[in-house]
């Protein structure tokens, strides 16, 4: 606060400005405290910018490359992980062979149980996965070796995190068929599963689950198809499996988590308002003690409208140094939550995100509700001096 009122000083050649600036310059311990305040609400305030740019930018970004296909296909009332049964393979035969179908990437899912707890092993299209079919890659494949007489795999981000793989390795999986040890080569980002998911080529997990029934395929459909048209047609001919285009689900998806969101617009809100009332708070009690000050400069001539406007200057000055150091705070505490406690509690990494236009226009408002605030003290002051 003091720097930067002594650099406003410099270029202040009214004695409005000039008094607004001495005074924050002086940097009383009423200033001070006023500029503490607030940057704890911008802190916590551009953290929880970052935390949900990030979230919303990484959810998005992760629905691109999930919807990715013209159509997803599952069984009819399986609503995740928690109820795996399966689709009938000479159903799933039957329906890939549609001539609207270009390529089918069908997914296989069961439980595994590795020395604690539980995770997912799935069955892919491996070479499809590394080379044809999009992923979010923490690292891509090939840049892992995989362990000599371990079943190469990809695995996700939260896998190699809960079980130490994120530089290789490996690790052994109870199947149906007994142990069977895995080696990463490769580590995906994925946001929907906070057990871990360790996928295997196709054969290779038919062969170790001894199942034949795959959990939900993704239809990518021959150029110039009509999506919805193929969809209607495979809901009347295949009722027990729900038929759904990229557009419906990512659609569905995004408003649920936009209800989340609107839950933290609310909190920036509160956080304005906290400010706002802080900030008026400390005037009064700095006005207060500046009575003296201003009845000295009444008495040589400072006109009430000067006296509102150094105020209000006053004000704006605690609001620009506090939303300048504060959001510097923020942007510390916005690494913390994504980097740290983020990871911690989900086991995945959020593509950071700093919302610079977020961050300006808090600013802004910070700068004109210090503003109002100056003025709002100030007249009640000269209110009460009346």
């Amino acid at each position: 606060l003091v720097g930067l009122a002594g650099f406003f000083r410099h270029f202040s050649s009214n004695p409005i400005s000039r008094m607004a600036s001495s005074r924050l310059h002086d940097g009383s311990s009423r200033h001070r405290l006023a500029v503490a305040g607030l940057v704890v609400a911008v802190g916590m305030v551009t953290g929880m910018f970052q935390m949900v740019d990030s979230f919303r930018g990484t959810i998005e970004q992760w629905f691109d490359i999930r919807f990715q296909a013209e159509l997803y296909l599952s069984e009819r009332g399986v609503t995740g992980v928690g109820t795996i049964n399966g689709i009938d393979p000479s159903v799933m035969s039957e329906l890939v062979k549609d001539e609207a179908i270009a390529y089918a990437d069908i997914v296989y899912v069961s439980y595994a149980k590795p020395a604690e707890g539980i995770t997912i092993l799935s069955g892919i299209d491996m070479k499809a996965w590394r080379t044809q079919i999009r992923q979010l890659w923490l690292k891509i494949p090939g840049s892992l070796k995989p362990v000599e007489g371990a079943e190469p795999a990809l695995i996700s981000e939260t896998f190699a995190r809960r079980f130490g793989l994120l530089d290789g390795g490996s690790i052994a999986l109870e199947t149906m068929s007994g142990k069977k040890e895995i080696s990463p080569v490769g580590i995906y980002s994925d946001y929907g599963n906070e057990f871990g998911t360790a996928a295997v080529d196709i054969p290779t997990w038919k062969k170790w689950t001894q199942s034949e029934r795959p959990i939900n395929v993704s239809l990518y459909l021959k150029e110039g198809s009509n999506v919805n048209a193929v969809r209607d047609r495979l809901r009347m001919a295949y009722p027990g499996l729900d038929v759904r285009n990229a557009t419906e689900l990512r659609n569905v998806a995004l408003n649920i988590f936009e209800q989340t969101f609107k839950a933290t617009s609310a909190l920036n809100g509160i956080g304005l308002v906290v400010a706002f009332a802080g900030l008026l708070l400390g005037l009064f009690a700095i006005f207060d003690e500046s009575s003296r000050t201003w009845l000295t400069l009444r008495h040589l001539g400072f006109s009430k409208n000067q006296f509102l406007l150094s105020a209000g200057l006053e004000g704006a000055g605690i609001g620009l140094g506090a939303w300048m150091s504060g959001s510097l705070v923020g942007l510390a505490l916005g690494w913390i939550l994504i980097f740290v406690i983020n990871v911690q509690s989900f086991g995945w990494t959020l593509q950071w995100q700093v919302p610079l236009a977020d961050f300006l226009i808090f600013g802004t408002l910070l700068v004109v509700t210090g503003f109002l605030s100056g003025l709002l003290a100030a007249a009640y002051w000269n209110y009460k001096q009346k």
